[in-house]
């Protein structure tokens, strides 16, 4: 299980999300939504620990995490092979000297349809078929929690067609999966439940129950440029205390 407790998170103490209340349970599968600014990426980053929480706690009981960046933000610059870096997914566990199985490479990129790309260069790679790598990187580390930062973005509809009925597949083996996903048709027809967020969470639940017209124009309405003039967090009676500034359009 997976338990946010009054989190609060931010930067130069101006919270970017703020007093959030959630849990996940073992399997379930779902979609966080929201505006753009809107600290979608900032909670996956806290859940993986690369982002420390001004305030509140993360309770996990989950003890393996797999996270899947946003395609732009990953530098695919360097010299490294395609098995190389689907092999990194193990380097915790068996060091970065450790003997990883060829053969589960190779299995790995047979089960998003890469066969026989171990050698060829990350720079060479579309982005889907760098997508698709990642996805082949999830399935030789085998976590138990997915947390993926808009997956199907600048993918092309084939790519994003299989690696959603893989992800679906891995949910019935009992995977938890939390995707951030901005369209919302693939949320409605994929993913049972839903998260709108918007700084706070404005809405939890059924994806039935959570894409409805009024709550869609409630979590999109919001203006979320950072004002630097918002409150900061204060320590007051040993307590982070922060404030929040929202504006809507």
């Amino acid at each position: 299980m997976l338990s946010l407790n009054n989190l609060t998170v931010g930067y130069d103490r101006h919270p970017v999300i703020h007093h959030l209340n959630m849990t996940v349970e073992p399997g379930q599968m779902i979609a966080l939504i929201g505006p753009n600014g809107g600290g979608k990426s900032t909670l996956l980053k806290t859940i993986i620990d690369q982002v420390k929480p001004m305030d509140g706690s993360i309770t996990n009981s989950f003890r393996k995490i797999g996270y899947i960046s946003q395609l732009y933000s990953t530098n695919r610059d360097f010299p490294v092979s395609v098995g190389f870096f689907v092999s990194s997914a193990l380097f915790r566990q068996v060091g970065l000297f450790g003997r990883i199985s060829k053969d589960a490479v190779r299995n790995a990129l047979k089960t998003v349809h890469l066969e026989g790309f171990q050698n060829k260069y990350l720079s060479t790679l579309s982005g889907g078929q760098f997508q698709r790598v990642q996805f082949a990187r999830l399935y030789l580390q085998q976590p138990e929690l997915l947390l993926l930062d808009e997956p199907f973005s600048a993918v092309d509809q084939k790519t994003t067609a299989e690696l959603i009925e893989l992800l679906k597949e891995w949910n019935s083996r009992g995977k938890t999966v939390i995707a951030v996903m901005h369209d919302l048709n693939l949320v409605k027809d994929h993913f049972p439940y839903t998260v709108a967020l918007a700084r706070e969470i404005v809405a939890s639940g059924k994806t039935s129950d959570i894409l409805t017209e009024e709550t869609i124009l409630k979590t999109f309405s919001l203006d979320m440029a950072v004002n630097p003039n918002a409150g900061v967090c204060q320590r007051k009676d040993e307590h982070e205390h922060c404030e929040q500034e929202k504006t809507e359009n």
